[in-house]
């Protein structure tokens, strides 16, 4: 891509309903997501860098024109060596998770400043897609590995039934 600006066209609450925003940020192809509260837009990008962007609160925008990116709160993180392939926001804490190329799942405290991430997961594989389960406990990881693995996020075991047959694929 020549031009460093992605548009991202988001249903920022999922319902259906349509376009709920467009915006434009710095961004180098990768994935977008909104923070559950809409508040916060995630961006993952070819390069390895995750950005996560304040927007205010994204669910009370009814027009295109009303979400904006709140000037000087974005938060840039470099600690993929990869591609980011997927990123999702914990259901209740001020944590992101992203996936990459690099088999690795990182964990970004995006409320602390903290310049780095705050937690590392190691995979056998590239990771494709992460998804929290609603409480927040545990974490969906679909990788090249042909099973999808299910993580406890808060000790990083990982639960695959002792039988490949009987392994859910993905």
């Amino acid at each position: 891509q020549n031009n460093p600006t992605t548009r991202a066209m988001l249903d920022g609450d999922n319902n259906g309903d349509g376009l709920v925003a467009v915006c434009s940020l710095p961004h180098a192809g990768g994935v977008a997501r909104f923070s559950p509260d809409g508040k916060h837009l995630a961006l993952g990008a070819d390069d390895g860098t995750v950005r996560v962007a304040a927007t205010g609160a994204a669910r009370e925008h009814r027009t295109l024109e009303q979400l904006s990116v709140v000037p000087g709160a974005t938060r840039t993180y470099s600690d993929h060596a990869k591609a980011i392939n997927d990123v999702d926001f914990h259901p209740r804490s001020p944590v992101l998770v992203s996936a990459s190329a690099d088999c690795t799942m990182r964990f970004f405290d995006y409320a602390s400043g903290a310049p780095r991430a705050s937690r590392q997961c190691t995979d056998t594989h590239a990771v494709h897609a992460v998804a929290f389960h609603p409480s927040g406990d545990h974490l969906l990881a679909a990788t090249e590995h042909h099973a999808i693995h299910l993580y406890d996020a808060a000790t990083f075991r990982c639960y695959l039934a002792p039988q490949p047959s009987d392994h859910h694929l993905a």
